[in-house]
């Protein structure tokens, strides 16, 4: 790994609101991340890795074969034998078939309901930061207690994570931008 875990952390969280932020929270993540790139060459790369490469070529069975099943045979003569093993190869697809749609169908609804977390953070939390009279730099969550509680009361356990994930993170993304201007 060539760059620090920390490192890669930060950029992630400024890649994350350059894409997500809005007016000079989105500005000032993407003259950041524009800021980490130069300074830190090939970041992006590490951050974002490319997906492996199966090196063996595509198989359209490994699913049955890492599951220890018989890929499908090619069809032969057609006798009573053969046709019945066909129609049992195609029971056995369908079955595979049907269970890989309903975990493909629960990954989408856990996705999309995390993705309802990060609209209820945006939608109810207010975040404010000044410079104080008395030098100090001052960061302010606000959210309305009422809607917290009602978003809290709709949410799920992954959720409520979630939705503390990106609130802490819109704070992240607000003092490395205070730490970036003092550099």
């Amino acid at each position: 790994m060539k760059y620090d875990a920390g490192l890669i952390d930060r950029y992630k969280a400024i890649v994350a609101h350059a894409e997500r932020g809005e007016g000079n929270e989105k500005a000032n993540a993407q003259r950041l991340r524009a800021k980490m790139e130069a300074q830190h060459p090939g970041i992006k790369e590490e951050a974002f890795p490319p997906p492996p490469r199966d090196e063996g070529g595509f198989d359209p069975f490994r699913a049955w074969r890492s599951r220890g099943a018989p890929a499908p045979e090619p069809e032969e003569e057609e006798d009573t034998s053969s046709r019945r093993r066909r129609s049992e190869q195609r029971a056995r697809w369908a079955d595979f078939a049907s269970e890989a749609f309903r975990w493909t169908s629960q990954v989408v609804e856990e996705m999309s309901s995390l993705g309802t977390a990060r609209a209820y953070a945006e939608g109810i939390t207010e975040l404010q930061a000044k410079l104080l009279q008395s030098g100090k730099y001052q960061i302010a969550l606000k959210f309305p207690l009422r809607d917290l509680y009602s978003v809290a009361g709709s949410m799920n356990e992954a959720q409520r994570q979630e939705f503390a994930r990106y609130v802490a993170a819109m704070v992240e993304a607000q003092v490395l931008a205070l730490l970036e201007e003092g550099a």
